[in-house]
C-alpha cells in the first residue's frame, strides 16, 4: 500500500511539473480593484510563469487570462477545483465574452493592470 501511494504521488508530481504552465494556483490574499473599488468575489490564480487568471462568480461573472506580451484572453477550456486550483487546457485562449477589446497595460511580479472591455482600469495586486 505504501508503494502504491508513493507511486501515485510521484505520478502527480511529474504531471504537475509537465503541465506547470497551465496549472493556476489561487492566491487567497490577492485583490482586484476596478476603478479604485475592490471587487467582491474576485479570485486570483497564478501560474509558474507568472500568468494571472481572474475569476469572479458574482454578476457580471467573468473569467480573464492575463499573459505577458499577449492580449487579454478567456481560456478555451478551464477545469477547476473551486477556490483552490485550475487547469487551463492549452496555453492560448480566445478573445471572447465580456473582455473583448480589453488591453493589458502592465504586468509585474507584484500584480498587473489592464483595461477591461468597458474601458475601466482593473488592478490585480499580490500581497
Amino acid at each position: 500500500m505504501k508503494r502504491f501511494v508513493l507511486l501515485l504521488l510521484l505520478i502527480v508530481a511529474l504531471a504537475g511539473f509537465y503541465y506547470r504552465q497551465q496549472i493556476y494556483v489561487r492566491d487567497f490574499r490577492a485583490t482586484v480593484t476596478r476603478d479604485g473599488a475592490v471587487e467582491d468575489g474576485a479570485q486570483v490564480f497564478f501560474s509558474m510563469n507568472d500568468d494571472i487568471l481572474l475569476e469572479n462568480d458574482n454578476p457580471p461573472a467573468y473569467i480573464t487570462l492575463l499573459q505577458h506580451d499577449r492580449p487579454v484572453l478567456v481560456p478555451k477550456q478551464l477545469n477547476c477545483i473551486h477556490f483552490f486550483i485550475c487547469y487551463a487546457k492549452g496555453e492560448d485562449g480566445i478573445a471572447a465574452g465580456m473582455d473583448d477589446g480589453a488591453k493589458l497595460v502592465s504586468m509585474t511580479p507584484n500584480g498587473a493592470e489592464y483595461r477591461d472591455w468597458s474601458g475601466k482600469t482593473a488592478v490585480v495586486k499580490f500581497h
